[in-house]
C-alpha cells in the first residue's frame, strides 16, 4: 500500500492543527460567555447530561476527518503482473534454386534434407504457428502461418522439383531480399508471440532488394532471423552476407554440411527461442485502492450525522 498524495501532507497537517486551535480557543470563548451566576447549575446539569454524547461526537468527528485525510493522500495498491510469451510464430523461407535440388552433398539433396529438418521442428510445436515461403528469382508465400502441424506437413511434401519448375517457371535467381520481406508482412501483430524467420539456403542473392536492407526492416519488426547455409563449404557462397543480416536482427547464422549437423542446428535453434519466451517479465502497477479506507469513511460520516440531529433534537 502506498500513498500518491503525500506531498499534500504537510498541507493536511497544518489546516488540521488551525482547526484544533480554533476549536481550542471557540470553547474557551463560548465558557467565558457562558459563566454567569444563575446558570452554573444549569450548566453543570446540562454537562453531565451531553458529557457522553460530545465525547462520542467528538470521537466520530475524529476519526471521520481521519478517514478523510487518508482518502485525500489517495491510497494505491501495487500489482504484480508477470507477462510470460507463449508461443512462436515461425516463418520458414526455403530457397528452391536449381542448385538445392541438383546438390547431394547433404544427402538425398539440399531441398529434401531442408524440408526434413523443418518438418522435424513442425513436429515439436505444440502453440506455436508455422508458415513457409519459397523463393526463387521471385518469391511465393507457400503456407501462411498455422497451428495445423498434418496441413503443413502435407503442403511441404508437395514441394519438389517439378513443382518448383511449375510455379516459378523461367524466374531465375535467388531473390533473398524479397522473400525475407515478405515472411514479415505475413507475421501476426499479437504481442505474445514471438517472431521467427529460419532462412534454408545454399547460395547468395543476385536480385531484389538488398538482403541487408531487408535485416533492418526486420530488426524494426523485431523479427529475428536465424540463417543456415546448406552444403559443403567450398560449395557455399556468401556466408558473411548471412551473418551479416542475422547478426543486425539478433539471430545467428550457421554452415551445414551434412543432413546430421543441419537437424541438429534446427533443434539448438528451436531450444534457445523457447528458453527466452520462458523467461518471465514482471512489472508493477499501482492503482487507486480506496476500498479499505471508504467504508470506514462512509459509516463514521453517517454516525456523525446521526449524533448531530440527536443532539439537536
Amino acid at each position: 500500500m502506498t500513498l500518491a498524495n503525500l506531498i499534500i501532507l504537510p498541507f493536511l497537517c497544518s489546516c488540521t492543527l488551525l482547526l484544533i486551535l480554533f476549536g481550542y480557543f471557540l470553547r474557551k470563548r463560548i465558557k467565558k460567555t457562558y459563566t454567569f451566576p444563575n446558570l452554573i447549575y444549569f450548566q453543570k446539569f446540562k454537562q453531565r447530561k451531553f458529557a457522553f454524547s460530545k465525547w462520542l461526537e467528538r470521537s466520530v468527528f475524529s476519526l471521520l476527518f481521519f478517514f478523510l485525510v487518508i482518502l485525500s493522500l489517495r491510497p494505491q495498491s501495487i500489482l504484480q503482473i508477470t507477462d510470460e510469451q507463449k508461443s512462436l510464430d515461425i516463418m520458414f523461407v526455403l530457397d528452391g534454386s536449381r542448385s538445392m535440388w541438383e546438390f547431394t552433398d547433404v544427402a538425398p539433396n539440399r531441398l529434401e534434407a531442408a524440408k526434413q529438418a523443418m518438418l522435424d521442428l513442425v513436429k515439436r510445436l505444440k502453440t506455436d504457428r508455422a508458415g513457409l515461403i519459397v523463393f526463387m528469382g521471385i518469391a511465393a508465400q507457400m503456407i501462411p502461418l498455422t497451428d495445423d502441424y498434418q496441413y503443413f506437413q502435407t503442403n511441404t511434401d508437395f514441394i519438389n522439383r517439378d513443382d518448383l519448375i511449375q510455379i516459378f517457371g523461367e524466374f531465375a535467381g535467388t531473390n533473398m531480399g524479397d522473400a525475407l520481406l515478405l515472411a514479415d508482412q505475413h507475421f501476426s501483430q499479437e504481442p505474445n508471440r514471438s517472431k521467427v524467420i529460419l532462412l534454408l539456403t545454399d547460395g547468395e542473392a543476385n536480385l531484389g532488394v538488398d538482403p541487408v536492407e531487408a535485416a533492418n526492416i526486420l530488426k524494426q519488426d523485431q523479427v529475428k532471423l536465424y540463417a543456415l547455409h546448406i552444403g559443403r563449404k567450398s560449395a557455399v557462397e556468401g556466408f558473411s552476407t548471412l551473418n551479416q543480416i542475422s547478426q543486425i536482427t539478433g539471430g545467428k547464422a550457421y554452415s551445414v554440411e551434412d543432413r546430421t549437423s543441419l537437424e541438429q542446428i534446427i533443434k539448438e535453434i528451436e531450444s534457445m527461442e523457447r528458453s527466452q519466451l520462458q523467461q518471465k517479465k514482471q512489472y508493477s502497477i499501482k492503482y487507486d485502492n480506496p476500498g479499505g479506507f471508504f467504508p470506514f469513511f462512509i459509516f463514521f460520516f453517517g454516525s456523525y450525522l446521526l449524533i448531530k440531529i440527536f443532539r439537536h433534537d
